[in-house]
C-alpha cells in the first residue's frame, strides 16, 4: 500500500500520535536499583572526557533512599570529590551525557527516557513506512514491535537495555534496505562501535553484520567495508578492555543460568544471590556492588570472584552435563519468540514462548529468510546457550523478529489461497 503527498503525512502523523499514546499508557514507572544506575548518571554529570568514568563520592548516600519518582527528577551534579568507577561498561554514560545536553530542566533520567522514546518512535516509523509496501506487513510490524507492551516497557526504562536496538537497526538497513550501498554500510560503523561499548555481550551479533554484508554482496567495495568494520570493532574491543580492565566477567550469569529450569540442582531460580552465595561459601568473599565502597571496582576482588565462579561452574558441568544442553536448547528456542522469551517465575508463559519460538524458526526456514535466521542465531550464541533470554537481555531480537515476520507475512494470503484451491479440488473420499 503506497501513500502520496499529504495523505502519507496524515497517516504518519496519526501513527505517531497513536504510538505516543500507547507509550504513555504502558510506560514503565520503575527504575533499576539505585546502586546500578547511580554510576551511570553520576558519571555523565562528572564526565570530562570519553574514557574516564568518574562518579561523585559524596552524593550517593544522600540520594539512595529517595523515592523512584524523585530520583527521576534529579539533576545529578558535578563534584570535586570523585572516584574512578570500573564496575561496568562506559557506553551508556555517553548516552546519558548526550541526553542531558539535549534536554534540560527535567531530570537526568527523564531526559534519557525522552531520548529513548524519540529514537524508538523514529525507528518504528521509518522502518514501517520505508521498508514495507504492504499494509498487512505494516500492521504486523506495528503489533509485534511498535505496539508491543514488552518493548515499550524497556523503552521507558532508564537503563542500557533499550540501546540493544542499535545493531538491529543497522542490520535492517545495511542488509535489507540499502544492501548494495557500501557508503551506507560504511556510515553505520560508528553505530555498531557505540553498541559494543554500551552492551559488549552483543559482540557476536555485531560482528555477524559485516560478515553477512560481505557474503551477500561479494564485491570489492563490500570486502573493503566489511574488513574495515571488523578491524574497527576489534580495535574497539581492545580499547574497551583498556578503559575497563575489570568487568564482571561471564561466569556470574553463567553460574546463575544453570538454574534456568528445574533440575537436580534445585528449583528454577535466576537470583544473583546464587552466585554471590556460592563465592561466599567457597572463599568467604562477600560481593558488594556499592559503587562507592563496594568491591565491584577492585581488580583483585573481582579476579577472585570470577575465578571462584569459573571453578564452581566447571564442577557443576562435570556433575550435571545434561543440564547445560537442555537449558541451551530451550533458551535458544525461546529467544526466537517476539513475546518476551523467558519469563522469570512463570514456566507456563516461558513454555508458550518456546512454542512461539519454534513457530518463528519454522517460519524463517519456510520462507528461506537466511539473513534473519543468522542474525537471530548470532544473538542466541551471544548468551542464550548459558543464560535464558529474559526480555531485558533479548531486546535486540524483538526488532529483527518483528521485521522478518512482517517482511513475508503478505505472502500468506497467496499460500492460503493455494491451499484452499487444492482442498476444494480434492476428491471426496466419503
Amino acid at each position: 500500500m503506497k501513500y502520496k503527498g499529504s495523505t502519507k503525512k496524515i497517516w504518519i502523523f496519526a501513527y505517531v500520535i497513536c504510538l505516543t499514546l500507547f507509550i504513555y499508557l504502558f510506560q514503565n514507572p520503575k527504575n533499576m536499583g539505585f546502586g546500578w544506575t547511580y554510576p551511570y548518571f553520576s558519571g555523565a554529570a562528572n564526565m570530562s572526557n570519553l574514557v574516564e568514568w568518574k562518579i561523585s563520592v559524596s552524593q550517593y548516600e544522600s540520594l539512595r533512599h529517595l523515592p523512584m519518582s524523585d530520583i527521576r527528577l534529579l539533576d545529578f551534579s558535578t563534584d570535586n570529590c570523585t572516584k574512578l568507577f570500573r564496575g561496568n561498561n562506559i557506553g551508556y554514560v555517553w548516552i546519558i551525557w548526550l541526553s542531558n545536553q539535549l534536554f534540560t530542566q527535567m531530570g537526568d533520567m527523564n531526559a534519557t527516557i525522552l531520548l529513548q522514546v524519540l529514537i524508538f518512535i523514529s525507528i518504528t516509523c521509518i522502518v514501517n513506512f520505508t521498508c514495507f509496501s504492504h499494509l498487512t506487513s505494516r500492521i504486523v510490524f506495528s503489533i509485534l514491535f511498535g505496539f508491543n507492551p514488552i518493548v515499550v516497557h524497556f523503552v521507558t526504562f532508564p537503563f542500557y537495555y533499550f540501546w540493544q536496538i542499535l545493531p538491529g537497526v543497522v542490520a535492517i538497513f545495511a542488509l535489507y534496505k540499502y544492501s548494495t550501498s557500501p557508503k551506507f554500510a560504511l556510515s553505520v560503523i560508528p553505530i555498531l562501535l557505540a553498541a559494543l561499548f554500551i552492551r559488549p555481550s552483543l559482540i557476536f551479533t555485531i560482528i555477524a553484520i559485516p560478515i553477512i554484508y560481505l557474503l551477500v554482496n561479494k564485491t570489492k567495495p563490500a570486502w573493503i567495508v566489511s574488513f574495515l568494520s571488523l578491524f574497527i570493532l576489534t580495535a574497539g574491543i581492545f580499547i574497551m578492555k583498556k578503559i575497563n580492565p575489570i568487568g564482571s566477567g561471564p561466569f556470574h550469569i553463567m553460574y546463575v543460568g544453570l538454574r534456568s529450569f528445574d533440575s537436580d540442582m534445585g528449583k528454577a531460580n535466576l537470583s544473583d544471590s546464587i552466585s554471590w552465595n556460592e563465592v561466599e561459601r567457597r572463599v568467604g568473599f562477600k560481593y558488594s556492588f556499592n559503587p562507592i565502597d563496594g568491591n565491584c571496582s577492585n581488580t583483585d576482588s573481582m579476579d577472585l570472584y570470577n575465578n571462584t565462579l569459573k571453578k564452581s561452574y566447571r564442577e557443576k558441568l562435570r556433575r550435571y552435563p545434561f543440564v547445560l544442553v537442555r537449558n541451551a536448547f530451550f533458551n535458544i528456542l525461546a529467544s526466537f519468540s517476539p513475546f518476551g522469551g523467558y519469563i522469570v517465575s512463570n514456566p507456563i508463559l516461558t513454555g508458550l514462548n518456546i512454542f512461539f519460538g519454534v513457530l518463528v524458526l519454522c517460519y524463517l526456514i519456510y520462507f528461506r529468510e537466511t539473513i534473519g535466521l543468522v542474525l537471530l542465531i548470532a544473538n542466541s550464541m551471544s548468551y542464550a546457550w548459558y543464560f535464558p533470554p529474559i526480555p531485558a537481555y533479548n531486546f535486540y531480537a524483538y526488532l529483527v523478529i518483528a521485521f522478518v515476520i512482517a517482511k513475508h507475512i503478505h505472502r500468506f494470503g497467496s499460500i492460503l489461497s493455494d491451499v484452499l484451491k487444492i482442498t476444494l479440488k480434492a476428491p471426496k473420499i466419503f
